[in-house]
């Protein structure tokens, strides 16, 4: 006998809205993902290009995102923007594993809400998808990435839909009050005017986007509203320095010698009581014309006294170096002729032996293409050496080693790129890494001038890994009109000195006093 029971009516009716609107949903999704598939392209391609390299600041969510002009609101900052007009939270789940997953940014920034109550979504389902999204970058970024939601703002056009947008925004402060890895971002309030309506000047002619001067506002609150997380400066230890008392250099070229003149990068070192300097120095009316290598010393690091062996090392072009001395053994990375990075060691640092040019390969392990790779900057650590070069000053590449032989890219993009800022737009160079306070710091020295003779300036970016670098918000640390180049920082107990190399060396002290630098 087969039994049959009969199912209240009432109690398919649920399971049925349900199947309903989950086919909703996947018709949703599919229109959405084809609505959005040449942005997603877009936006994959520039990660497989190296445009969009991990640990940079995201900035995603819908239009009032992709059109932030990042650039010109936050120069300097190493950001991405993965803005897609009309979208929704919903929208940047679906897409997360294509776009979000693999550029493994530092920090996001999320702006979406606005339209999916405007196609009327609750405030509830608003905070459950924001829920989602912020779940997605914990487990997918393993917890190393920070969040922060914008508020869904007050517009003139969608100003009836206020109350539900409030609701939202509140639950969604809640959460991130909660959570040390989120923050909420309130341009809410600052939206309003005095009336308690949304401010007419902030808003384009549609009453939904900003002009300039919301943007203006939004970048004002925002920065504020992550602080360090956006801008990076400098220690007072490494910044704030003096002008020189004195406008003679400490070094310079010997008329009519080997040295008649010094060229780019030289290298200062404390070795016990005394400093060295390693230095290039040439005579133009020479032939054949020829990089030599000289050696100083001084006592005080103000006043040098020349080798009398020097030049120390003429048996190959020389320019351009750096010293890194580990087990006993000083390694100099340098540029040789056509800047060619080359490898030199020594066991006293004078009597030096060149090991040959640095075997430098993309990050598939085939030979970088022919052409210049100079001005070499090493770092080890962790059993890891780290190479920064330049290419025509057009960016600064990273390779590694865990033996100086052969040198792999992690990524054949450049992990600093010139510019956007005016004193560092055409061209850079790498000069120095310095790590103080469990923070990275590299000495840069970049040009915007157009025309030659070029005024250059020293500067410096921050890393927390060696890989992600952003500049500081000092900007120049002398002014461009001295043209003060090839910096590098020395420690001196409770400060750092600034050298700069090119073409003549000169030494500035900060003006703050503080206690031991953490080195």
């Amino acid at each position: 006998t087969v039994m049959m029971t009969l199912i209240p009516a009432f109690l398919l009716q649920p399971a049925a809205a349900q199947q309903a609107d989950a086919a909703q949903q996947t018709n949703a999704v599919q229109q959405t993902t084809g609505r959005y598939e040449k942005d997603m392209v877009r936006f994959e391609q520039q990660i497989a290009d190296g445009k969009t390299l991990p640990g940079r600041v995201m900035f995603i969510g819908s239009s009032s995102i992709r059109l932030w002009n990042l650039e010109r609101w936050f120069p300097g900052l190493d950001a991405v923007n993965h803005g897609f007009g009309g979208s929704e939270i919903s929208d940047s789940i679906e897409n997360f594993d294509r776009i979000v997953t693999p550029a493994r940014p530092k920090t996001i920034l999320l702006y979406a809400g606005d339209n999916d109550i405007g196609k009327g979504k609750t405030a509830e389902r608003v905070h459950q998808d924001f829920r989602k999204f912020a779940e997605l970058v914990r487990t997918k970024l393993n917890g190393q990435t920070h969040l922060a939601f914008i508020a869904i703002k007050p517009s003139l056009k969608r100003w009836s839909l206020a109350e539900t947008m409030k609701s939202a925004n509140d639950r969604i402060r809640t959460d991130c009050a909660a959570d040390e890895h989120l923050t909420f971002v309130d341009i809410w309030q600052p939206m309003l005017g005095d009336d308690g309506l949304p401010r007419a000047e902030l808003f384009a002619k549609d009453g939904l986007h900003l002009n300039d001067t919301g943007y203006e506002l939004w970048t004002q609150v925002v920065s504020q509203s992550l602080g360090d997380r956006l801008a990076v400066r400098l220690p007072d230890s490494m910044s704030h320095f003096q002008p020189k008392p004195d406008a003679a250099p400490l070094f310079e070229g010997q008329s009519g010698q080997w040295d008649d003149q010094i060229r780019e990068r030289g290298w200062i070192m404390r070795d016990g009581d005394r400093w060295r300097l390693w230095y290039t120095g040439y005579n133009a009316q020479q032939s054949p014309l020829t990089m030599k290598l000289g050696h100083a010393v001084s006592a005080d690091g103000i006043h040098w006294t020349r080798d009398s062996r020097n030049p120390i090392f003429d048996a190959g072009w020389v320019e351009d170096m750096m010293i890194v001395r580990r087990d006993g053994t000083w390694y100099m990375f340098a540029e040789g002729k056509n800047d060619q990075a080359q490898l030199l060691t020594s066991a006293d640092g004078l009597q030096w032996t060149r090991v040959g040019a640095l075997d430098v390969r993309l990050a598939n392990g085939t030979p970088i293409s022919e052409g210049p790779y100079g001005t070499p900057t090493a770092w080890y650590e962790n059993d890891q050496w780290y190479l920064f070069y330049e290419r025509r000053d057009a960016g600064i590449w990273l390779a590694t080693s865990p033996d100086l032989k052969v040198w792999t890219n992690i990524s054949d993009a450049p992990v600093i790129r010139p510019g956007p800022e005016p004193y560092d737009r055409l061209m850079i160079a790498l000069n120095q890494i310095v790590k103080t306070d469990g923070r990275y710091f590299a000495v840069l020295h970049g040009t915007g001038s157009e025309t030659k003779p070029r005024d250059w300036c020293t500067y410096t970016a921050a890393s927390d890994d060696l890989i992600h670098w952003q500049k500081t918000t000092n900007g120049p640390l002398l002014p461009i009109s001295d043209n003060r180049s090839s910096g590098q920082f020395l420690p001196d107990g409770h400060r750092f000195l600034l050298y700069t190399m090119h073409a003549r060396i000169d030494r500035y002290e900060p003006d703050t006093v503080l206690g031991p630098i953490d080195q």
